[in-house]
């Protein structure tokens, strides 16, 4: 067997990547399920006794568990490229339907992005993520930080790094979804703002024909300007298109004056029934919503020569323990004031 290629390792990785904590064999039998593989638990530990071997996965002992090692996330993110085609929008679909937060009540789980850098580089950083904020070019006003060696949802941060979850903008999905209002996400693309206003898309990326986030690929790519736009109004900035029902227009409204009085916001544009929206068409019967990009604020470190690792939809997590990013602000104050002592 070929345990590269083999679709119940691939399932099993994914189970234990996905899981907050580690797993035995009954319970990974039990998650795997829901992809549709179906393994005794004992044939799961035959498994599991391979990737242990592989240096996919490490046994805990004392009955504890297996968790999967950095080799076993990179072999999961580079094999069957062919059928993880799509991979985006699914797990879009996926995420939106496991979302339980209440715009109502802001409490509730929603969707977090999670970007580490280099802790000596993070006062810097918060001068080029604070202005992308200040401008609405991020999802909402909220972020959390998190130090290396602890865990944000179900990720483990590095010694020496530190990790920023900002709002993925998925979480519109899931609100929209909770509210009744199904959500296709079409593309995400560069956003070319003038003026401080968007004006068209130049450069996109289909959902169900890619098995990265686009916004990650724009921000590597070194294809972004989010900080000039968030400076100077001029500039390219993540965002995605995506389509509702038209006759869901009114309540798209109402849910967006809410997100924005509650400092969530992130819908740059609702468009008309049946209309295109900066050039681009929908079907009778829908109308187009952009909503910006969760990542936009790590994208304008990427652009000032701060190195990130970047990861869009990388967890379910608490919305109470998100921190408004006037928080941020207190803190580069620190860090400021620390640098002018010493």
């Amino acid at each position: 067997m070929e345990i590269k290629t083999d679709k119940n390792i691939i399932a099993i990785l994914r189970a234990l990547r996905e899981a907050p904590g580690p797993l035995g064999g009954t319970r990974v039998a039990r998650q795997i399920q829901s992809y549709g593989i179906n393994l005794s638990p004992r044939a799961v530990r035959y498994y599991l006794a391979l990737t242990d071997k592989a240096g996919f996965t490490k046994n805990l002992g004392n009955k504890r568990g297996r968790i999967i090692t950095p080799d076993g996330r990179k072999e999961l993110n580079s094999a069957f490229v062919m059928s993880k085609i799509g991979l985006i929008a699914s797990m879009i679909d996926e995420l939106s339907y496991k979302m339980d937060f209440s715009l109502a009540k802001l409490t509730g789980n929603i969707v977090l992005n999670i970007s580490t850098i280099q802790a000596e580089n993070f006062p810097k950083a918060l001068a080029y993520i604070l202005p992308v904020f200040h401008k609405g070019f991020g999802m909402g006003q909220f972020a959390v930080i998190r130090e290396g060696g602890s865990q944000l949802g179900n990720f483990s941060i590095p010694h020496g790094s530190i990790a920023i979850g900002t709002l993925c903008s998925v979480t519109i999905n899931g609100i929209f979804l909770k509210a009744g209002i199904p959500v296709f996400s079409r593309f995400g693309g560069l956003l070319e703002i003038k003026n401080g206003q968007p004006v068209r898309f130049t450069d996109i990326i289909a959902y169900n024909g890619s098995t990265l986030d686009p916004l990650e690929i724009f921000i590597k790519g070194q294809m972004t300007s989010v900080y000039q736009a968030a400076r100077l109004g001029c500039g390219l900035i993540g965002a995605s298109f995506r389509e509702i029902p038209a006759a869901a227009i009114p309540q798209a409204e109402r849910i967006r004056k809410k997100l924005i009085k509650t400092g969530l916001g992130g819908i740059l544009m609702i468009g008309r029934p049946g209309q295109a929206l900066l050039d681009i068409p929908v079907p009778e019967g829908k109308a187009a919503m952009i909503v910006v990009g969760g990542l936009n604020p790590l994208a304008a470190c990427e652009e000032n020569g701060i190195k990130t690792h970047n990861l869009a939809m990388g967890t379910l997590f608490d919305f109470k323990e998100l921190l408004p990013t006037s928080h941020l602000e207190q803190l580069l104050g620190k860090e400021q004031q620390s640098e002018r002592e010493n």
